[in-house]
């Protein structure tokens, strides 16, 4: 899955839902990321996800 990010994060389609929250789809795929404040600094948490269909 780890080797999929870069093709999807190129291709797909971004999305942001109503906590922040920003979305990357591409066939069949999702990548989930998520900026995380900590001590005036951002951290961002990245999930990689195939979808169910």
């Amino acid at each position: 899955m780890v080797k999929k990010i870069p093709e999807i994060m190129q291709n797909g389609t971004v999305n942001q839902d109503d906590r922040g929250r920003i979305n990357v789809d591409y066939n069949g795929y999702r990548v989930g990321i998520l900026p995380m404040f900590y001590d005036n600094k951002v951290n961002w948490i990245v999930t990689a996800m195939e979808l169910l269909q």
